[in-house]
């Protein structure tokens, strides 16, 4: 599920307060792909920097 959040200050405080999703509101997804696990929200956030920092997935496409 994802929240209909538009805020990302909104969506911290969910993830860090550990709600539970809301079936009438939320949009369901297929996982189709997990790329990593992190034992705390914190933990998380750092693996998300350094993946942001090191991968390519915002090449644009003249460069592919």
């Amino acid at each position: 599920y994802w929240p209909p959040f538009t805020s990302e200050k909104k969506l911290r405080k969910a993830i860090i307060d550990d709600i539970s999703p809301d079936n009438s509101t939320w949009t369901a997804y297929k996982i189709l792909r997990i790329f990593g696990t992190a034992n705390t929200y914190e933990s998380g956030m750092e693996k998300v920097k350094l993946a942001k920092d090191y991968s390519d997935l915002d090449l644009s496409e003249k460069e592919n």
